[in-house]
């Protein structure tokens, strides 16, 4: 069975997907684009962050906005990744 990568690019560096492309490793062709870190705002935790050097997850209820603590905080690591210069994916 494959997976179908389900992403899309916001601008460089940005992505954004579902889960598909992370349920049992990080996958190939994010790899190979230079994506190593995963931001998952899923509301529970399905993927395990194998395949990525940077991974955090910020539990958002399905429907809801994030809360603000989510929001400063989702906001700092993605001000330390690009001053990192890291690509990132963001899973919903």
């Amino acid at each position: 069975m494959h997976t179908i990568l389900n992403y899309n690019k916001i601008m460089s560096g940005i992505y954004i997907g579902t889960n598909a492309c992370c349920l049992t490793h990080f996958s190939q062709k994010l790899k190979t684009k230079g994506v190593s870190a995963d931001i998952s705002l899923e509301e529970e935790r399905l993927d395990n962050p194998k395949g990525v050097s940077f991974f955090i997850w910020l539990p958002v209820k399905d429907h809801t906005p994030p809360t603000q603590d989510q929001l400063n905080i989702g906001i700092n690591v993605i001000d330390s990744l690009l001053k990192l210069k890291k690509k990132y994916l963001y899973t919903l």
